[in-house]
């Protein structure tokens, strides 16, 4: 997981900020979440729009989600929103 922070530099400061803090796995695994894909900011500019689709998809297309039915159904449910959304009037 720590793999995907690119940077050495602050591979080894957030390393620091994880030990100084006793933070656990799931608060280091929600952390390198943010900055991968950082949470909304209504001031975001539309391109950033595009962006988070595009982190979203290459989640969902690594994702195990495909396995749960439940999730298969909301994720079906989502694309034909979308398929609505994109249709050609």
């Amino acid at each position: 997981m720590l793999a995907q922070i690119q940077d050495t530099l602050e591979d080894v400061e957030f390393l620091g900020q994880a030990i100084a803090n006793s933070w656990s796995l799931s608060e280091i695994r929600q952390r390198i979440s943010d900055k991968i894909c950082p949470a909304f900011n209504p001031n975001t500019e539309f391109d950033n729009y595009k962006e988070r689709f595009t982190a979203a998809t290459t989640k969902l297309r690594k994702s195990r989600i495909w396995s749960d039915p439940k999730k298969r159904k909301q994720i079906e449910k989502l694309l034909a929103q979308l398929e609505v959304l994109t249709k050609v009037e």
